[in-house]
């Protein structure tokens, strides 16, 4: 009898121990991975806020020095309100004045040289700061960025805020109630152990060190970024940055007793006790009968299982059927190899998930990283505004791709030839959207100067009937299984002496506003580019032809795209429409461009409120 308890009490031990080690390695493991993982999406963040900062800073209402405080106020409003993030956004001039603030606070005051002024005062253009807010009287994070003209001199700086609890909202594993991490302590530091982030003591944030030192300078040092001290465990994490962000030298620490970090092994120790308690029954039921006859098959045993238990999953159980202890041995070989199953099981699902994690991860950054730079190649391809300044002195462009890339663009160039001035101006609208989209515009763009300013076809009907055929010849269209995308142009050429537009267009027309009367002339029914078959396309060709109006002082010419009018949203999620798109042309129509764009900003916001935009939008207004 005493020897069935002894041997079934030392399996027990055995397989406990040994399983509850290996177990309690994994999960350690599992946290610095989610501590890192963590750390890794705080750097995101930091990122995607400089990039928002730095789209905010090149805004044109803030680089036009002709912009008054209540315009730029206004701008600053309708950016925070597509951008709930942000708790205000400041508008400063270079003497750390506030000249705007969504909030209406501390206008006209000079801000302390603290913090991020005097990063900014020593040179840098972008910054990020964790400090106490003037205006808002609470530790926020501050994302700053200097604002320059078109000569690329410094003339303001713009500040956004966001509070610090909203780490809850950015970061999932934080909020999620059933996940350990959300029951452990959690301290941001920077590079002096000042913490920046507690979610236990909001209090000391700015104000305190991080009080353990010499448990700091362990998890700097240990080699699996996590100690152990009594009953608490600590893990590591270190900001490496993310993307174009080099990162601050942060630390972030996870802090929790072992008991809630090692909960998983209570419920493995329960199970085996589950398991080996039947066993136990069993076995002493048996000893009671044949105790003389089963020591030798349960030393069998023993030593299969410390073979097992000291990691050997492939230990051999023998189980002798014939035998007093033969149920014994087949039970435990059943747990042992149910054990096995389990752990391999677990250990080839966390192994699947890393990889997968990593792979996507990096697929991700690969991929964004690249249409980034396929977006700044687009822009760099638009032609420079201020050609259009010199013959227009009011004028606008209105243009928000969907995604990164856009598949609409925007065109225009001075000819001169004859002996005379002439200025070509086009809005295009290619098939799709996104990199399919923006790889027909750049070719769009390239074709249009090659026709048009080096080949000096000055007439946009027989312009767009070569661009058709050149689009089909790059894009091959005459074969099967060829590229079928093209474009909606509408194409207009101003003979600058006479005073007269020429104007074709394909599946789009152009307005005119002169005084109260509005002129649309629409382009033929036709798709420049594509596959249509030959006798169609032929026939809808012949009917684009020149349409020319003689121009007067202050008319007002717009070009664009269909994505404005085809943008879903208001109280029961519809298009827009080209009727309300018309009218609100139409009722804007005498103020400045700059005041229409605004317009157009302010009412495709209100209009798409929560709603994903639904198409490219390229709206182009010039006043002759």
């Amino acid at each position: 009898m005493s020897l069935v308890l002894f041997t079934g009490a030392s399996l027990y031990y055995v397989a406990n121990e040994e399983s509850q080690q290996k177990l309690k390695e994994e999960i350690a493991a599992n946290i610095v991975q989610q501590c890192n993982y963590t750390m890794n999406s705080i750097d995101r963040f930091l990122y995607e806020r400089l990039q928002d900062i730095h789209l905010i800073a090149g805004d044109p209402v803030f680089q036009d020095t002709a912009s008054t405080n209540a315009q730029i106020n206004q701008r600053l409003r309708e950016l925070k309100k597509v951008s709930p993030v942000y708790s205000s956004i400041s508008y400063f001039d270079m003497n750390r004045v506030r000249l705007a603030d969504t909030e209406g606070k501390n206008l006209g005051k000079q801000h302390a040289l603290i913090n991020y002024w005097n990063k900014i005062s020593e040179g840098e253009d972008e910054v990020i700061d964790i400090s106490y807010s003037e205006s808002l009287n609470v530790n926020v994070f501050h994302f700053a960025s200097v604002v320059k003209d078109a000569d690329g001199d410094k003339m303001g700086v713009v500040v956004t805020r966001m509070l610090i609890n909203r780490f809850y909202e950015i970061l999932p594993n934080l909020s999620e109630k059933d996940n350990i991490i959300s029951k452990m302590q959690i301290d941001l530091l920077d590079t002096d152990g000042v913490l920046l982030y507690s979610n236990y003591n909001p209090n000391g944030i700015l104000r305190e060190k991080y009080n353990k030192e010499l448990i700091l300078d362990y998890l700097k040092n240990a080699k699996n970024s996590y100690y152990e001290d009594g009953d608490i465990l600590y893990f590591l994490a270190q900001d490496k940055g993310y993307l174009s962000y080099r990162g601050q030298d942060w630390l972030l620490i996870f802090e929790a007793p072992m008991d809630i970090v090692y909960t998983p092994l209570s419920n493995l120790r329960n199970k085996l006790l589950q398991n080996a308690i039947p066993i136990f029954l069993v076995a002493m039921a048996i000893g009671l009968f044949m105790a003389h006859r089963v020591a030798k098959p349960i030393a069998t045993l023993i030593h299969s299982v410390r073979n097992l238990g000291e990691g050997d999953l492939e230990a051999e159980i023998q189980v002798n059927a014939g035998s007093e202890v033969g149920f014994l041995q087949k039970e435990f070989k059943r747990m042992a190899t149910s054990l096995k199953a389990k752990i391999n099981e677990q250990t080839l699902l966390n192994t699947q998930l890393d990889m997968a994690f990593h792979k996507m991860e990096q697929q991700n950054k690969d991929i964004k990283a690249s249409i980034t730079y396929a977006e700044r190649i687009q822009r760099a391809m638009l032609p420079d505004t201020q050609v259009l300044q010199y013959y227009f002195t009011d004028h606008s462009i209105l243009y928000l791709p969907r995604d990164i890339v856009s598949g609409d663009f925007y065109w225009f160039d001075q000819i001169h030839y004859a002996g005379k001035d002439y200025f070509a101006i086009a809005a295009a609208d290619c098939t799709g959207h996104g990199v399919p989209g923006g790889f027909m515009s750049m070719l769009g763009n390239n074709l249009l100067t090659s026709l048009i300013t080096f080949g000096k076809n000055l007439s946009p009907s027989i312009a767009l009937a070569k661009l058709n055929k050149a689009i089909k010849n790059e894009l091959h269209q005459d074969k099967e299984n060829s590229i079928q995308d093209g474009m909606e142009i509408s194409l207009a050429i101003l003979d600058l002496q006479e005073q007269k537009l020429h104007f074709a267009g394909g599946n789009r027309p152009l307005f005119i506003f002169r005084d109260k009367e509005m002129i649309i002339l629409d382009g033929a029914k036709v798709t420049i580019g594509g596959v249509a078959k030959f006798e169609v396309q032929r026939k809808r060709m012949a009917e684009l032809e020149d349409q020319v109006i003689d121009l007067k002082e202050n008319d007002l010419i717009y070009f664009f795209s269909d994505g404005y009018k085809d943008q879903l949203g208001g109280a029961s999620n519809q298009k827009f429409s080209g009727k309300a798109f018309r009218k609100l042309l139409y009722d804007n129509r005498e103020k400045s461009l700059a005041e229409q764009k605004e317009a157009l900003l302010r009412t495709f916001a209100e209009w798409k409120g929560v709603n994903k935009q639904t198409d490219d939008i390229l709206v182009m207004g010039i006043r002759v």
